[in-house]
């Protein structure tokens, strides 16, 4: 298979929305009139899903497989057909993603670089933005996200976080050094404009 078309992975964590089916009938579109394979999946993976998971006192992989049979019924019904729909907890996506992880590699695609993340001590597990609040440096407004302050606009540092708390135990998070792999996008600039 040379070419192919996809579509944003939805997250297993609700119903797919608006935007899912309006991407999910263009790509079905175009894929028919290219005569093209669409491939698409759930994404199960994520801080958000364990919590949610844990708030409701579910299963966390009966949630999933419901997710991924209700998301699959939901394109279905708009009649968006789906060469492939997988899920990212299978063996097909994990043998996958390590093979094109080795190939990307092997020709110096992958970049590894230390950022920094909020980490909550008491739950023992990094935070994304939106489970870490606050003020803003700037205007001291509180009940911020870090980075960008959605009342007087400020971009800042999340070390800059006027009093930070943890959404998910209220305590305060720390700033912890991870490491992290990238796409090593810089190559292929040149491609996209011309």
């Amino acid at each position: 298979m040379n070419n192919f078309i996809t579509t944003a992975l939805p997250y297993a964590n609700g119903d797919l929305h608006w935007g899912h089916f309006f991407e999910a009938v263009i790509a079905d579109i175009y894929s028919k009139h290219k005569k093209i394979p669409l491939i698409s999946g759930d994404d199960q993976h994520g801080a958000a899903i364990t919590l949610f998971v844990e708030k409701n006192n579910l299963n966390i992989t009966q949630h999933l497989e419901n997710q991924y049979l209700s998301h699959k019924q939901q394109y279905q019904y708009l009649g968006v057909d789906f060469s492939y729909f997988g899920k990212t907890h299978s063996d097909i996506h994990s043998r996958l993603v390590i093979h094109l992880y080795n190939k990307l590699k092997d020709k110096g695609l992958i970049l590894k670089k230390k950022t920094i993340s909020w980490f909550d001590i008491e739950k023992e597990q990094f935070l994304p933005d939106r489970y870490v609040r606050g003020q803003c440096p700037s205007c001291l407004h509180e009940n911020v996200y870090p980075h960008v302050c959605e009342y007087c606009n400020y971009y800042f540092e999340a070390s800059e976080l006027v009093n930070p708390i943890s959404s998910l135990s209220q305590s305060i998070p720390i700033l912890k050094e991870t490491e992290h792999f990238f796409l090593n996008t810089q190559s292929f600039y040149q491609h996209l404009i011309s």
